[in-house]
């Protein structure tokens, strides 16, 4: 030009560009025409798709698409746009065609689909898109998301057909609120004064005011106009007004949680499947939880974490259920129930134990609770689950043998003998490994099989070897052979003073020489143990079995079957056993 050229700044080129760029989402547009001309046009725009071919075809659906979203008719939207995509699968590339199926899906609530559309690169930040990526995060209850996402959209809300405009509004004043941000809130309400709406987004209005005026400092002027609200609004703003309403009461100690119990649980299905409902039962779980109901606790976090996996918070959930039942065995409220109501409560929630020694510890605690009452089969079954998914190495083995020697406490062997084969671990000490076969050759004397159980130990000679021996040989009624064995655990025993449990050894062998006939070895004892018996708790029986108190031969021969029957030795064992359960170490 005359002077010199002029170069063209960056800013005037952009600002040239902006102002010829169409708008990606032209809902008064799309529209066509007004809302009471609604079937006219539909009409109008069937007979141009089922008349027309090829692209013409294409453009007609594309904008019948549009008209259907443009009045909130999302299924009708997505029916169109999959003849489309039938016919012409390369349209999808479109990010406009993409954006328009995304508005389709958030229409319908099927908020995965949308944000795949929505979030595609070409559309992530336009910020026409805003809006609706505000709403997904606000159903999810991300109302952190919603609320950055609504910033600086107010002009693009307002370009939208007033209705539109009106749900959005209410949308981020709400998500406003839930960030305290009070100004932006109290900006778009003010909005919301002069818009058309309807009766039911009044009710919705009315209770976002009430957080409004409590955020303010104005609890009795909230509580009043969600009172209002719960007592003649919508469903859904009457469900959510009632409940801001309990929560405000209860943290203004207006009510009693009991109270507050009895008040959300009749909300439970004022209104459903939406965040709403997740938010009522994390908060009904929160307040079971502190009045120490923890099964219902937890079975609230269970359903709201179950049902909305989508919300965010619910994988939080997730660990305040942990905390909740780790501190319901921890702090021994587990303890102030029945044993088996305790038990129910780890099996219906068994994946929120804590892994590691903590878990095991809290498993052990519990088993030994089970043993003390007798409930040894309960005892024995969560043993065996903890061997199965959660134990390694040496403490594998021992819990393991711990679980078989409940089991024959139980009369169950074969169960026994399955819990330690489920246990089994290589290079163990050697002690640990001495335990675990002689449980073993119990479990196998117990299933009528005496000579599996001595060839196990056959090798070891050890006092404790020798005690199962005669115990496995009794319970054959093998007297001779278990009297022999009776003989060698006795024989360097002092035959001045013979305490409790020798006493009750040289008993059995007594008997056992007794129903062997061997009138030699009765006669051996007599005359070596007979005095130090004397001063024995089992002096009386002693003195019948060896002869010393005379008896008829019908008495005698009840004695010793009674004695064999009562079998003496094994009971000392069990009762053995049992003081030795009630805890891990004492295994060793």
């Amino acid at each position: 030009r005359p002077g010199g050229l002029r170069i063209t700044r960056k800013a005037d080129l952009a600002k040239r560009r902006a102002g010829k760029k169409k708008k990606l989402l032209d809902f008064g547009a799309w529209r066509i025409g007004p809302s009471e001309n609604f079937q006219d046009i539909e009409y109008k725009l069937i007979h141009r798709v089922t008349t027309s071919h090829g692209l013409i075809r294409n453009a007609a659906r594309l904008g019948l698409a549009r008209f259907y979203v443009a009045h909130g008719m999302g299924a009708e939207a997505l029916g169109v746009l999959r003849a489309l995509m039938r016919e012409s699968p390369s349209i999808m590339r479109d990010p406009k065609v993409l954006a328009l199926r995304g508005l389709a899906a958030y229409q319908l609530g099927h908020f995965a689909d949308a944000v795949s559309d929505l979030e595609h690169p070409a559309l992530k930040r336009e910020p026409e898109i805003h809006p609706w990526l505000a709403g997904i995060a606000a159903a999810r209850g991300d109302w952190a998301g919603a609320h950055r996402l609504f910033e600086d959209t107010d002009p693009v809300i307002q370009s939208y057909p007033p209705d539109m405009a009106t749900r959005f509004t209410i949308l981020a004043a709400e998500a406003a609120l839930s960030m305290k941000d009070i100004d932006s809130a109290t900006s778009r309400l003010r909005v919301l004064e002069t818009a058309l709406v309807t009766e039911a987004q009044v009710d919705h209005i009315t209770y976002l005011r009430g957080h409004l005026a409590k955020m303010s400092g104005e609890l009795p002027k909230a509580l009043s106009l969600w009172e209002a609200v719960a007592a003649i609004g919508d469903r859904p703003s009457r469900a959510k007004a009632a409940f801001a309403r309990v929560n405000a009461m209860l943290e203004e100690q207006q009510i009693k949680p009991d109270e507050a119990i009895e008040k959300l649980e009749a909300l439970r299905f004022a209104w459903r499947n939406d965040v709403f409902e997740f938010d009522l039962l994390h908060e009904l779980g929160r307040l079971h939880a502190d009045n120490k109901n923890y099964r219902n606790a937890l079975l609230t976090f269970r359903q709201a974490a179950t049902y909305y996996s989508d919300i965010k918070g619910a994988q939080a959930l997730t660990g305040e259920m942990s905390e909740v039942f780790k501190k319901f065995y921890d702090q021994g409220d587990a303890d102030e129930l029945p044993p088996v109501s305790a038990l129910g409560i780890y099996l219906e929630f068994r994946e929120l134990t804590p892994s590691g020694e903590e878990g095991d510890e809290l498993i052990t605690r519990l088993a030994d609770r089970l043993i003390k009452v007798d409930l040894l089969s309960q005892a024995g079954d969560l043993l065996e689950h903890q061997v199965v998914h959660r134990l390694a190495g040496r403490t594998k083995a021992e819990v393991g043998l711990r679980g078989a020697q409940i089991r024959l406490m139980d009369n169950a062997p074969a169960k026994s003998l399955d819990a330690l084969a489920k246990s089994v671990v290589a290079d163990l000490p050697a002690q640990l490994e001495r335990q675990r076969t002689h449980a073993k050759a119990v479990a196998l004397s117990k299933l009528n099989k005496p000579d599996e159980a001595l060839q196990l130990i056959s090798s070891d000679t050890s006092d404790e070897a020798d005690e199962l021996r005669a115990d496995i040989l009794w319970s054959a009624k093998r007297w001779r052979a278990a009297s022999r064995i009776l003989a060698r655990l006795t024989g360097a025993l002092s035959t001045a003073k013979i305490d409790r449990e020798s006493a009750r050894q040289l008993l059995r062998r007594a008997v056992a020489l007794a129903l062997s006939k061997d009138d030699v070895g009765i006669g051996f004892l007599r005359k070596r143990f007979g005095k130090a018996m004397e001063k024995s708790a089992y002096a009386e029986a002693f003195k019948a079995v060896v002869g010393i108190q005379p008896i008829d031969t019908d008495d005698y021969r009840i004695l010793a079957r009674k004695a064999s029957e009562l079998d003496v030795f094994l009971a000392f064992r069990r009762n053995e056993l049992a003081q030795s359960h009630n805890s891990l170490p004492a295994i060793n």
